[in-house]
């Protein structure tokens, strides 16, 4: 995490997209095997990606105060925040969301052709 309350990003939005776009329909597809009724809930969604997230911040060695625990939350919030916006701003449609699209795409791709 950074030191400061700015994130100290490298890599580019657009490749972080890309990445997104492979990652979630993976953990989608876990998340659907795993439940009974074969329908993923946001809360497991999140709590899921809450435990990479809270993984990755109990591996920082800089975060060692209450403090510093505060403050990379205060990142994450920024972080999240500032996707949900530029997500729901930049949709190629008003009911399509980057999610759907992803998910939509990867269920093509899945599909056996002549199908």
């Amino acid at each position: 995490m950074a030191e400061s309350r700015h994130p100290d990003l490298q890599v580019s939005a657009e490749e972080k997209i890309e990445i997104a776009s492979s990652l979630l329909p993976t953990l989608m597809h876990y998340l659907t095997q795993l439940t009974p009724d074969r329908q993923v809930r946001a809360d497991d969604v999140l709590d899921s990606l809450a435990l990479c997230v809270a993984a990755i911040l109990e591996n920082d060695t800089n975060i060692v105060t209450p403090k510093h625990t505060r403050m990379a939350l205060d990142t994450v919030d920024v972080l999240v925040k500032r996707w949900a916006k530029d997500l729901r701003d930049h949709r190629a449609a008003p009911d399509v969301s980057f999610l759907s699209a992803i998910l939509h795409r990867w269920n093509s791709q899945a599909e056996p052709e002549g199908q």
